[in-house]
């Protein structure tokens, strides 16, 4: 994924460094650099499908990464020091969507036992979605990961050790594979089955996007089954929990989340439901 994501800066800056006015090198990215190439990206870069103009947070992505090249450029004496606060890695809240608990159970209860392939995933899912963890780490859990009531697992992506308590749904998926949980399945397949396995368990509600590319406010409907992917599921773990109440830093130890703005921009909590919570918690006083 990384390597993907540098290839795509790299085809990004080739592209722009054709237009003949441009002189492309380490020493000349300034601000002036920024602003052109942040205005080709807004509205010149080509996309996959062949429209031209990258959302917000895909800009914000290059830049971001064009930063973490340039500091270890400066660190290796490559080129020297220069002020990278110029490169603003711009961000916008995007819809991303998470399952409640009652629809993670209408996926556990559908019935998929003629179609093995997709039970499987759906059983990996399940898991992800009681973990918390990245795709990288649910689907890699070996029976030694499992003792006792736990799930001990070293991160893949921060190399940090996370301890999981395994919950009731969860111990049922441990049971139904005695420990030997799927793991010969790969990211690409999963995103696109997990869609699948969704409108078949019927989570077809309409879901508004609504994002910006270039100076357009782009609006369009669409199923939330066609939303689900294997990022879903940390998102709703760290939200199901949230509306539990189980306190935020605790969640945030399995999650990674570094700040609480971090967190509470990463969960799906709305304002009717905030104040359904915090009423609540008043109660219990």
């Amino acid at each position: 994924g990384v390597i993907k994501d540098y290839n795509s800066l790299k085809k990004h800056l080739t592209n722009f460094s054709k237009d003949p006015k441009i002189k492309l090198s380490l020493l000349d990215m300034n601000y002036e650099f920024y602003l052109k190439f942040r205005e080709y990206l807004v509205y010149d870069a080509i996309k996959p499908d062949k429209t031209k103009g990258l959302a917000v947070n895909t800009v914000g992505k290059q830049f971001k990464n064009l930063k973490v090249f340039l500091r270890d450029c400066m660190k290796r004496g490559i080129i020297p020091y220069m002020d990278l606060s110029i490169f603003k890695t711009e961000s916008e809240d995007v819809d991303s969507i998470y399952l409640s608990e009652k629809e993670i159970q209408k996926l556990w209860e559908l019935d998929l036992i003629a179609q093995p392939r997709l039970e499987r995933i759906r059983d990996l899912f399940i898991v992800g979605c009681e973990t918390g963890l990245r795709f990288s780490d649910f689907s890699s859990l070996q029976s030694e990961n499992i003792k006792g009531n736990f799930i001990r697992k070293r991160t893949s992506k921060t190399h940090k050790n996370v301890v999981v308590p395994i919950s009731s749904l969860l111990q049922k998926v441990l049971d139904k594979y005695e420990n030997q949980l799927p793991n010969n399945i790969y990211l690409q397949e999963f995103n696109s089955r997990i869609k699948q396995i969704g409108e078949l368990a019927g989570i077809n509600e309409n879901i508004l996007l609504e994002k910006k590319q270039g100076n357009q406010k782009i609006s369009k409907r669409i199923k939330k089954f066609e939303l689900i992917s294997s990022h879903t599921c940390r998102r709703s773990f760290c939200t199901n929990q949230f509306y539990r109440g189980m306190p935020i830093l605790l969640i945030r130890k399995i999650s990674g989340h570094k700040s609480e703005s971090a967190f509470f921009k990463y969960i799906k909590v709305n304002e009717e439901t905030a104040a359904m919570k915090l009423l609540s918690l008043w109660e219990q006083d």
